[in-house]
């Protein structure tokens, strides 16, 4: 867990990363979440883990799992930080508190990140102080809309010594230590392969624990049985259930079936009698086997890992400018209408990113994208080929329409031409310095 020094020492090492841009809000579990940060040249991800026990905030490497439904809070965070400016922190004295402060032109937003133990929590602020959104509901900060209450101050003299790191940071050794990168794969895979086989393990016995209640007693369904034929004249026609009398002058009630005659209703409850103690024999052994280790649930393995990205070949790929990332990430750049209707319609697929200039007449730029490449660096590099090559040259920025392929669709009988069914605006700068940069990935078809 966190001391004040710690967080202190995180929010130095965050330096380099103020001014930079919320870029994107990911919430991976219910106590996850991560502000994916953009500044010129580079992506990082800040990660708050307030987990009950270890709440803590660090910068990763490594892209969150996110969930597939927002949650609200994620939704609140995405509508107020979405493109907002990281402007600065700062922390209370001797406080496990950090308060990150960010801006959009003259909207003042700040999102709290309480490390107080035994779980954290997180709180977005309006410029009043007001709460817009919070993670975990506490009797403190409860209603959204309430001012902000902080927590008390501290009593005394907190501890502040610094665990051990090395040179990389504290934000390297917290992802390491949160991720057990000290661990080598098979250990980590032998891991997880223990924990669904204990898991399955728990699923059985559970299952069977079911099966031993839905077979019953059998001894109280024979105990029925044998006082129904002690009272042979008892009529169990039309009747759900009917009271008895036993040899000690007790009066027992035994459901019956109102279809069947008393005769026929003694068999059933001695039939019911055998049943439950076979299946009660059987489950039980199932279960003394599965407790000693005997029985072991199957396991499936983990499925494979998807196959490596793998660059398309140069002659493979229709005619046109080609450029390639050291990563794989190829970009198709269309020189006339034709080629601009075979880059778009015969070599892109559907969730390719597709680029043109907008309102005017150019290229149309399709990525082949590959995971080992950073994605901002590629989108900015083939927005600048869409704005250089235009119809009309020359201006030192302007804007760029940036969509999937599957949003573009053809105009029948004008090759080139196209409807966007969905799009964002990305506006670039062109220089010649960018255009040299980018032309060292230029591929050369032999």
């Amino acid at each position: 867990m966190l001391n004040h020094a710690e967080v202190s020492l995180l929010l130095e090492e965050l330096r380099p990363w103020l001014g930079s841009f919320v870029q994107k809000v990911q919430q991976s579990d219910v106590d996850e979440v991560t502000l994916v940060l953009r500044r010129p040249g580079a992506t990082g991800r800040l990660r708050f883990h307030l987990r009950r026990g270890n709440p803590c905030f660090y910068l990763v490497e490594e892209k969150a799992q996110a969930l597939q439904r927002p949650p609200a809070f994620t939704m609140a965070l995405r509508k107020h930080l979405g493109g907002k400016k990281l402007l600065g922190w700062n922390q209370p004295p001797q406080e496990r508190i950090a308060r990150f402060d960010f801006t959009s032109r003259d909207t003042k937003i700040t999102l709290v990140a309480e490390l107080i133990p035994p779980g954290g929590n997180l709180l977005l602020l309006d410029a009043e102080e007001r709460i817009l959104a919070r993670l975990f509901n506490d009797e403190r900060n409860g209603t959204v809309g309430r001012p902000y209450q902080p927590p008390a101050p501290p009593v005394g003299e907190m501890p502040a010594r610094v665990r051990p790191h090395d040179e990389d940071g504290f934000h390297a050794f917290l992802d390491n230590l949160m991720t057990g990168d000290g661990e080598s794969e098979a250990v980590r895979e032998q891991k997880r392969m223990d924990a669904r086989r204990q898991a399955k393990v728990d699923t059985l016995r559970k299952r069977l624990q079911h099966d031993i209640d839905k077979a019953g007693d059998p001894a109280e369904w024979r105990r029925y049985g044998e006082l129904l034929a002690a009272n042979p004249h008892v009529d169990t026609r039309d009747r759900h259930e009917v009271s008895v009398q036993t040899p000690e002058g007790e009066e027992v009630t035994i459901p019956v079936n109102p279809s069947l005659d008393t005769s026929a209703n003694i068999e059933a409850w001695f039939k019911k009698a055998r049943k439950a103690t076979t299946a009660r024999k059987h489950v039980e052994e199932r279960l003394r086997m599965l407790e000693e280790g005997e029985l072991q649930p199957a396991v499936p393995a983990q499925a494979a890992p998807k196959p490596a990205f793998q660059a398309p070949n140069v002659s493979d790929l229709p005619a046109g400018h080609i450029f390639r990332l050291p990563g794989g990430t190829t970009i198709l750049v269309g020189r006339s209408a034709k080629e601009n209707d075979r880059i778009t319609f015969g070599w892109a697929r559907g969730d390719d990113r597709w680029l043109h200039a907008r309102g005017v007449q150019g290229s149309h730029v399709a990525i082949r994208y590959s995971m080992a490449d950073d994605e901002e660096t590629v989108r900015d590099m083939a927005a600048r080929l869409a704005l250089h090559y235009r119809a009309r040259r020359g201006e030192a920025a302007g804007d760029v329409q940036l969509t999937r392929r599957k949003y573009v669709s053809p105009v029948k009988g004008t090759p080139g031409l196209v409807r966007i069914a969905k799009e964002e605006n990305r506006r670039v700068a062109v220089s010649q310095a960018l255009l040299d940069e980018i032309e060292r990935h230029r591929v050369r078809r032999s």
